[in-house]
């Protein structure tokens, strides 16, 4: 697996430049907590698997897999990690 580190504060300006009306200071708060989660040890619901900062932050605890229509899932090749 590839992490892709970016630092958040330059995650947040791609994120507010992709999506014009969010707010810049709920976005910034749902990361920061997200990563918070990320220490903790907080799992994905799923599969147990640590969870993906970036996806959690907006979708919920879930980790980097992409789940299939049979209910399998497999691991995406990159992502990105907020630090």
């Amino acid at each position: 697996m590839t992490f892709v580190p970016i630092k958040l504060r330059a995650y947040v300006r791609k994120h507010l430049q992709a999506n014009p009306g969010s707010n810049e200071r709920k976005v910034t708060v749902r990361f920061r907590e997200a990563l918070g989660r990320y220490h903790a040890g907080a799992q994905c619901q799923v599969s147990g698997a640590p969870i993906w900062v970036i996806g959690s932050a907006e979708l919920g605890d879930f980790c980097h897999v992409r789940y299939r229509r049979d209910g399998s899932f497999r691991r995406l090749r990159d992502r990105r990690s907020v630090h």
